[in-house]
């Protein structure tokens, strides 16, 4: 089962929105610079490695879904908390890298 992204802002207004096609999803600093792999969740924040995060799934047990912390800028964060090992995922999760804040959600539970 796929999964969504939604750019969000401190009054959870929609910005902006990934759809999560495959089974993994890189979250990172987007450049022109063609030296840093481009990340399929884009995102203008100087605060955000170019490699910040991961989403995926163990391929044995979808529709689960991963956010990994890569090791690299300001941290991630799940719901107000720091990330320091592997997080499942849940509808409504909201993910912090830098300054952007992203609601995670599955195409079930899509937003209108």
């Amino acid at each position: 089962m796929s999964a969504s992204v939604h750019l969000i802002d401190d009054d959870y207004s929609v910005l902006g929105k990934w759809d999560i096609d495959g089974t993994q999803a890189l979250i990172g600093r987007y450049s022109d610079d063609v030296s840093h792999q481009v990340p399929e969740i884009g995102l203008f924040d100087p605060l955000v490695a170019y490699a910040h995060a991961k989403i995926w799934q163990r391929p044995d047990e979808q529709p689960v879904w991963f956010l990994e912390d890569l090791g690299r800028g300001a941290g991630t964060y799940v719901n107000d908390s720091r990330l320091r090992q592997l997080h499942r995922l849940r509808h409504g999760d909201i993910i912090k890298v830098g300054n952007t804040r992203l609601l995670f959600e599955f195409k079930e539970h899509a937003l209108a």
